[in-house]
């Protein structure tokens, strides 16, 4: 399959010229979305990857380069809503400085009802209150 798509990609005459003409263009809207350039090379790669894989999909006489932002574009969109479905990078608790954070919108004193406690509850007070 991979040498079907690598033939049907150098079929065409300079196409392959024409999408690495664009290599630098693809870095710097990847960059632009990523805010790293290690994320933006490892896009720019996998946008490279997937345009092999579907070089024979591009009708001849079509803009390589629209193709190319295309693929790099939906490639990113579904980076970042794989990354979005993850579980949160910082924890719940506390910020670097120390303030408390709201559980429910992880913002730094943002909850009205909500009060941090000086100290973390043990796990004897977890258990619901035995007077009603």
């Amino acid at each position: 399959m991979a040498s079907m798509a690598r033939e049907a990609w150098t079929e065409v005459p300079g196409r392959a010229e024409d999408a690495l003409a664009h290599a630098d263009a693809l870095y710097n809207l990847a960059r632009h979305l990523t805010r790293n350039p290690s994320d933006a090379e490892d896009l720019v790669q996998e946008t490279y990857a997937r345009a092999l894989r579907g070089g024979e999909q591009l009708a001849p006489g079509a803009n390589v380069k629209a193709w190319l932002f295309r693929i790099l574009r939906n490639l990113f969109i579904t980076r970042y809503r794989h990354h979005a479905r993850g579980p949160a990078q910082e924890p719940y608790d506390t910020l670097e400085g120390g303030d408390a954070v709201c559980p429910t919108t992880r913002g730094p004193r943002s909850c009205s009802t909500w009060k941090a406690s000086p100290r973390p509850r043990s796990p004897s007070s977890w258990a619901a209150p035995s007077g009603r």
